[in-house]
């Protein structure tokens, strides 16, 4: 009975050791994160934070502006990583409608 009490814990905490694992790498370890910290604006470091675009009357939400910072309205002066620079222009407006 003793060792199924310690088979018990350990297992428990070895549970619980993943769960703080896959967490963080949720929640810290995303690709969007690392591009973000790479940007700079005017005002000093991009603030790093999940971007999206809502578009009601479609029912639609895109993210691309989460990489594509440059994209979003009123983000246009960041520098950094190419995929933080300005997007070569398309037929509609990235702020609008995202990709």
């Amino acid at each position: 009975m003793e060792k199924n009490k310690y088979l018990l814990l350990l297992s428990s905490l070895g549970v619980l050791a993943l769960l703080v694992i896959a967490a963080a790498q949720e929640n810290f370890g995303r690709e969007w994160r690392r591009i973000q910290a790479q940007g700079t604006t005017e005002e000093g470091r991009l603030p790093v934070q999940l971007r999206q675009v809502v578009n009601p009357a479609l029912g639609a939400s895109d993210r691309c502006v989460s990489c594509h910072v440059a994209m979003g309205p009123g983000e246009q002066g960041v520098a950094g990583s190419k995929l933080l620079i300005a997007h070569k222009p398309v037929v509609h407006d990235p702020a609008e409608f995202g990709c």
